[in-house]
C-alpha cells in the first residue's frame, strides 16, 4: 500500500521563469510526485490506501530535481554568486 499526500490550493512555480500557476496541486506517491497541476485531486489515490492532505505553499529545491551533474553546478553557482555579493 503507497503513502500519498495531497497539497491543495497553491501556487507553482516550475522554475523556468514562467509565471506562478495558482489554485494546483500536488500529489505525491511515497516520495515522488506524480501529478501537479489544477484539475488534480484524490480520485487517483486508490480506495484504501493512507492520504494526507497538506497545506499550500511549498517550495522544493532545486536540487530535489536535479542530476548530481546538475547539482554540483548548483551548488558552484550559488558559491560563487555569494563570493560576488560579499565583495
Amino acid at each position: 500500500m503507497a503513502s500519498w499526500i495531497l497539497i491543495s490550493g497553491g501556487s507553482v512555480i516550475d522554475g523556468t521563469g514562467a509565471q506562478p500557476v495558482g489554485n494546483c496541486s500536488v500529489l505525491v506517491k511515497d516520495d515522488e510526485i506524480v501529478a501537479v497541476g489544477v484539475d488534480v485531486g484524490d480520485e487517483e489515490v486508490p480506495r484504501g490506501d493512507p492520504l494526507t492532505n497538506g497545506g499550500s505553499e511549498q517550495q522544493p529545491d532545486r536540487r530535489d530535481f536535479a542530476s548530481d551533474g546538475e547539482r554540483e553546478l548548483i551548488d558552484e553557482i550559488e558559491e560563487l554568486s555569494a563570493t560576488t555579493r560579499s565583495e
